[in-house]
C-alpha cells in the first residue's frame, strides 16, 4: 500500500529529477557566460534536492544532520550561481566585492552549520519526531540561519527590483523572460509560507519550490530563447576576426566586442554605452559611417538584431578601410596632377588655397611665367620647352620645401601660394629666392637656353572665414595683372599688390 511517506519521497525524487533535466537541456544549448552561471545554478539546485533527500529518508539525527549539511552546501552554491546568473541575465556588471562577500558569508555559514553541535549558532538544538507519519527533523533556529534566511530575502527583493526595472524598458520578449524569472524568485518562499500555516503538519514541502523554479527558469532559458539572443550573438563571433565587432542591446549597451575593437579602444567595457566611443545615432541614421581610430579610418555600421519578431538590438562592424581610403587619395590625387611638372593642376590648387584662406584668411599668390616662351619653343623645339618647363617647376616646387602650395596653371603659367606671409621683405625674399634657382637650374641645361622669368604677386588679407564664391577669381586676375606689369617693365622683374576686395598697386623690380 502506497504510504504518504512514499508519495513524500517520490515528489523528492521527482525535484532532484527535474533539476537534473534543467542542467542537461542547458548544457545542450550553445555556450556563453550566461550558459556558465545557469549550469552552476541548476547544479547547485540537484545538490540542493539530494541533500533534502538524504534528510527525509534518513531515521536517526546523525544521518539528518549529515543530510542537512550536503543540503545548505548546495543551497550556498545556488546563491552564488544565482548571482552570476542574474548579472548576466540582467546585462549588469556587479562589483567584484559582492562575489567576494558570498564566497566569505558562504564559508562563515558552513562553518556556524559543521559546528553548531558545539555553539548552538546556526541551530540551537534539534530533535527527532517519530509520532507523524515519517520520521521529521525538529528544530529551534539561531542567530546564523536568520542571518542567511536574512540574506537571502535581500538577495532575492533586490533581483526582483532589477527584474522590474529591466522589464520597463524590454522588449515584449524580454519582459516575458523576466516574468519567469520573477516567479522563480517567488516560489522559494512559498514553501516556508506553507508550513508556517500549518498546512503540512510540520512537514517541509521545499521540493514544491526548487520544482516551480525550475521551471520558471526553465521557461526563461528555454522557451523565451535567452540563449538564442543578442548576447550569444557577440559570444560567437570571431574574437580574433580583422573585422570588429559589437553587439548592443536596445539601450545601446555594450554585450560583447572582439579582440579588434578591443585594440582600438582599450578602455570599452562590457556593460558600457556605445555612445560614449562612437556617434552610434549617425551610424544608425546613415546607414555606414566613416570613423577615424587612431591612425586608421574604418567603415562602421549597424544591423538590427531581430528575435521572434523584435529588435532585440544591433550588430556593428567595424572594418579596417585605410588602405583602401589611402589608394582612393592617391588616385583623386594623381588625377589632379600634372603630368609635365608633378605640380598640382588648376583646381587642385584652387581648392587648396581657398580651404588655407578660409582657415588663416591671409597669404601671397604668386603668378610666373617664362619670358620668351613662345620663342625658346620655335627655335629649341617642344622638347627642349618641355625641359624649360619641369625645370621652372622644380625650381618652385623647391621653394616651396612642402610648406606653401605649388601649380600649374597651364601653359607655361605657374602659381605658387605662401601661407600666413604679407610682409612685403619676405615676399621680396621668395621673389628673389625662386627666380635665382630658376636661372641656377636653366644654366645647367645642355642646351645652353637662355631664360628667365616674370612674377605677379598678390596680397591677400581677407580674415578668416571670408573667402566668396569668386575670391580665387578675384585674386588670379590681380596676380596676373602684376604679372603682365612686369613683363612690361621689361621682364625678369616682379610686381606686388594688395587685395582686399581691390587691387593696390606697387612695384619692385629684380
Amino acid at each position: 500500500m502506497i504510504s504518504f511517506y512514499h508519495v513524500y519521497i517520490a515528489f523528492q525524487l521527482a525535484a532532484m529529477g527535474l533539476c537534473i533535466y534543467t542542467v542537461c537541456k542547458i548544457t545542450q544549448a550553445r555556450p556563453s557566460r550566461a550558459q556558465v552561471g545557469s549550469i552552476l545554478f541548476a547544479l547547485a539546485s540537484v545538490i540542493y534536492v539530494l541533500g533534502f533527500l538524504l534528510e527525509v529518508t534518513a531515521a536517526d539525527l546523525g544521518s539528518v544532520l549529515t543530510a542537512v549539511k550536503v543540503e545548505y552546501f548546495g543551497e550556498l552554491f545556488l546563491v552564488i550561481g544565482f548571482t552570476w546568473f542574474f548579472a548576466e541575465f540582467c546585462r549588469i556588471a556587479l562589483p567584484k566585492i559582492i562575489y567576494w562577500f558570498e564566497a566569505a558569508f558562504s564559508v562563515l555559514c558552513i562553518y556556524l552549520l559543521f559546528t553548531t553541535e558545539e555553539n548552538h549558532i546556526f541551530y540551537k538544538s534539534m530533535a527527532m519526531e517519530y509520532s507523524g507519519p515519517s520520521p521529521r527533523l525538529v528544530l529551534e533556529y539561531g542567530v546564523g540561519f536568520y542571518l542567511f534566511v536574512g540574506y537571502v530575502a535581500v538577495m532575492c527583493c533586490g533581483a526582483a527590483c532589477a527584474f522590474l526595472r529591466a522589464m520597463k524598458h524590454g522588449t515584449r520578449l524580454e519582459k516575458r523572460r523576466f516574468s519567469w524569472m520573477l516567479c522563480a524568485l517567488v516560489c522559494p518562499w512559498l514553501p516556508l509560507a506553507i508550513r508556517a500555516a500549518g498546512i503540512t503538519g510540520g512537514y517541509e514541502v521545499s521540493f514544491l519550490g526548487v520544482m516551480g523554479s525550475a521551471i520558471c527558469v526553465m521557461n526563461a532559458l528555454l522557451r523565451c530563447e535567452y540563449f538564442d539572443s543578442v548576447q550569444l550573438a557577440g559570444e560567437n563571433a570571431l574574437f580574433n576576426s580583422n573585422e570588429g565587432i559589437v553587439i548592443v542591446d536596445t539601450a545601446n549597451r555594450i554585450l560583447y566586442f572582439n579582440g579588434r575593437i578591443k585594440e582600438n579602444f582599450p578602455m570599452m567595457k562590457k556593460y558600457d554605452r556605445i555612445d560614449r566611443y562612437m556617434e552610434f545615432d549617425e551610424i544608425l541614421l546613415g546607414h555606414g559611417q566613416r570613423v577615424p581610430i587612431k591612425d586608421a579610418l574604418f567603415d562602421v555600421w549597424a544591423e538590427q538584431l531581430n528575435e521572434m519578431g523584435e529588435n532585440q538590438g544591433y550588430l556593428i562592424r567595424a572594418i579596417d578601410m585605410t588602405e583602401h581610403y589611402n589608394r582612393l587619395d592617391q588616385a583623386e590625387m594623381s588625377a589632379h596632377v600634372d603630368a609635365l611638372t608633378g605640380l598640382w593642376d588648376r583646381e587642385q590648387f584652387k581648392i587648396s588655397m581657398l580651404d588655407e584662406l578660409y582657415q588663416n584668411g591671409a597669404g601671397t599668390m604668386f603668378m610666373m611665367d617664362v619670358d620668351n616662351f613662345k620663342e625658346i619653343n620655335d627655335h629649341y623645339g617642344h622638347d627642349i620647352g618641355d625641359k624649360v618647363l619641369r625645370t621652372l617647376g622644380t625650381a618652385i616646387r623647391e621653394t616651396c620645401q612642402k610648406e606653401h602650395l605649388c601649380g600649374r596653371l597651364g601653359g607655361d603659367e605657374f602659381c605658387l601660394f605662401l601661407k600666413g606671409i604679407t610682409d612685403e621683405a619676405e615676399i621680396q625674399e621668395y621673389a628673389k629666392r625662386v627666380a635665382a634657382l630658376y636661372k641656377e637650374k636653366i644654366a645647367l641645361l645642355p642646351e645652353h637656353v637662355k631664360s628667365s622669368m616674370s612674377i605677379g604677386a598678390v596680397v591677400v588679407n581677407i580674415g578668416k572665414h571670408n573667402t566668396a564664391r569668386d575670391t580665387f577669381e578675384q585674386v588670379y586676375r590681380n596676380a596676373d595683372e602684376a604679372m603682365y606689369r612686369s613683363k612690361r617693365n621689361g621682364k625678369d622683374t616682379w610686381q606686388i599688390c594688395t587685395y582686399r576686395g581691390e587691387a593696390e598697386h606697387g612695384a619692385e623690380t629684380v
